[in-house]
């Protein structure tokens, strides 16, 4: 994990975008899409199958492992300049500059998932329980929000036993996903079966939207997470009584 000095400097939502963008502009999403990125390697339709039988057995061999996260956003960038709308599990609308003035843990997921995705929410709400931080808060956003309804969300949250009031979780359209992920350096890409390949990334947002922490991998130890979280917008402690 690498922790990050958080920068106040906040950019526009078209500068972050473009300067996330795997150095921006339309070639360098390009250059993304070929080695691993978003939507280029979503060009199969989900019910297409491969021709060969052999290949689909070998990609199943090794669809349990993440892709691996690029850098995603520098220290100068803030998620909440991102315009991208979202909705949560009970219908409302969330942008991420809503959750300004709190720290906030952010990965991507999906809810039909049953490898890698479930390790991330568990090692989410272990960072959560072992924080101790009041004001830390969670938001994962899916890649699939065709099957994850707002109704199927809620009944993932229940079952998870998550706490709504400290539990977002997210879907929002394909360029609001896509965007979230170039700001995050999460890769994904749709598989023939019509699952999801995709990195293993939780990061840590400030509260004003600057990732200060980034953990990759599943069952991987959580610790610099924990402390990083822990710290995370704790109050400075008061100046000593004037004698």
């Amino acid at each position: 994990m690498t922790l990050r000095t958080p920068l106040l400097t906040s950019l526009s939502a078209s500068t972050l975008l473009l300067a996330l963008a795997c150095g921006g502009g339309e070639d360098a999403h390009e250059n993304h899409a070929a080695h691993g990125g978003h939507e280029g390697h979503a060009a199969t339709a989900a019910g297409d199958q491969p021709a060969d039988p052999a290949q689909h057995a070998a990609h199943g061999a090794h669809a349990h492992e993440p892709l691996p996260a690029l850098a995603g956003a520098d220290e100068r960038a803030s998620l909440f300049d991102l315009e991208s709308v979202f909705t949560d599990a009970d219908g409302a609308t969330v942008r991420f500059a809503d959750l300004r003035g709190k720290p906030t843990l952010v990965a991507m997921f999906y809810g039909s998932c049953t490898s890698i995705c479930p390790l991330i929410l568990t090692d989410l709400a272990n960072v959560l329980e072992q924080a101790n931080n009041p004001q830390l808060g969670v938001a994962v956003v899916t890649f699939d929000p065709e099957r994850d309804t707002a109704e199927n969300l809620r009944a993932l949250r229940t079952e998870r036993g998550f706490d709504p009031a400290k539990w977002k979780l997210l879907r929002g359209d394909d360029e609001a996903t896509r965007d979230l992920a170039m700001a995050l350096g999460v890769q994904y890409r749709r598989t023939p079966d019509g699952e999801f390949s995709h990195s293993a990334l939780i990061v840590l947002l400030d509260g004003e939207g600057h990732i200060v922490a980034r953990h990759e991998g599943v069952a991987q130890p959580l610790g610099e997470l924990v402390a990083a979280a822990r710290a995370a917008g704790a109050a400075a402690p008061p100046a000593a009584a004037a004698e």
